[in-house]
């Protein structure tokens, strides 16, 4: 099996979607979620099943929602009272084939899935196979984080239409944990998703009431996902060469050709400045190396700028 630690954290599917920062849950939780869930679903499926780990990262809900394959199906699920605190997504492949199979169909045989819009079949099925996972998942929190963290769960509903999936806010961060569910020796599989919030996996943190590892600990996997979130946020940083005071009427008779000059001082006193607010970093010299263009700091960096950066590290 796939082991968590050496998965890549920026793989994601379709779109170009930005890379996905690293998981706020643990290898080690993870890499059990997996090995659970093929124990549970080869008593579901009677056949041999094997989970896999695809990928995992946090990313905004818009992204993973817009990546589920057509037709989507997700079973949202309610966890210690709370509704909307999660979801399994199932790819059509995975329907097909878990239909296919529980209603007798030989697991080592090739079957094509064919695509078809989803029925109320589909949907029994699915159900019985998101309580499966929603059981084990939860049934994993409370073996790794400590008994307590899921008090209670439901499956509230399964939907299909992406229109109307509002586990939470669009731009908020949510855990997407993408495995592979082979069935069988032959060429049975499908992609499972579980959509866990940032607030969800803070509640469950909460929720532990064993003394346990908690991921809400120092130095433990939360705080590791949020120190590793902030070193790797990206900030647009532009060097200025130049800036001109220009009248609209100047403006107006711009064309190809036109001439702006620039003053010979520029090259050796450009500001380094971020996008968003214009706040200055540091300042350097036009230059080359390497037969590339380049600007040298000529400056420390500003330390009035660093230093509530370093203060976030601190803390987290």
């Amino acid at each position: 099996m796939t082991s968590a630690s050496d998965t890549v954290l920026g793989k994601k599917a379709a779109k170009g979607q930005p890379a996905r920062a690293r998981s706020a849950f643990s290898p080690a939780m993870l890499d059990q979620i997996c090995l659970d869930l093929g124990v549970s679903l080869a008593g579901l499926y009677k056949v041999k099943t094997a989970v896999t780990l695809e990928s995992v990262g946090v990313e905004p809900y818009r992204d993973a929602v817009d990546a589920l394959a057509e037709p989507a199906t997700v079973g949202f699920i309610e966890l210690n009272g709370t509704l909307n605190s999660a979801k399994v997504c199932f790819d059509p492949n995975l329907v097909f084939h878990t239909i296919d199979v529980m209603l007798g169909g030989e697991p080592e045989a090739t079957a094509e899935p064919a695509p078809r819009p989803s029925t109320e079949l589909d949907d029994r099925f699915c159900k019985r196979l998101a309580e499966n996972v929603i059981g084990t998942f939860s049934a994993t929190c409370n073996d790794v984080m400590g008994a307590g963290t899921v008090a209670a769960w439901r499956l509230s509903d399964i939907k299909h239409a992406k229109n109307t999936m509002e586990l939470t806010v669009e731009t908020a961060e949510v855990l997407c944990v993408r495995t592979r569910v082979q069935l069988g020796q032959g060429e049975r599989s499908g992609l499972l998703e579980l959509h866990v919030p940032l607030t969800t996996i803070d509640a469950l943190s909460k929720a532990n009431a064993s003394g346990g590892q908690s991921i809400s600990m120092p130095n433990g996997p939360w705080f590791e996902h949020m120190r590793d979130s902030v070193l790797e946020m990206e900030l647009d940083a532009i060097g200025i060469l130049h800036t001109e005071k220009m009248s609209v009427a100047d403006i107006s008779r711009l064309d190809i050709g036109s001439v702006i000059t620039i003053p010979g001082k520029a090259i050796a006193g450009m500001p380094l400045v971020l996008e968003d607010g214009g706040d200055v970093i540091s300042e350097g010299e036009l230059g080359s190396a390497s037969g590339k263009r380049i600007m040298r700091l000529s400056e420390p960096p500003n330390a009035k700028f660093l230093e509530p950066l370093r203060q976030v590290l601190d803390v987290v």
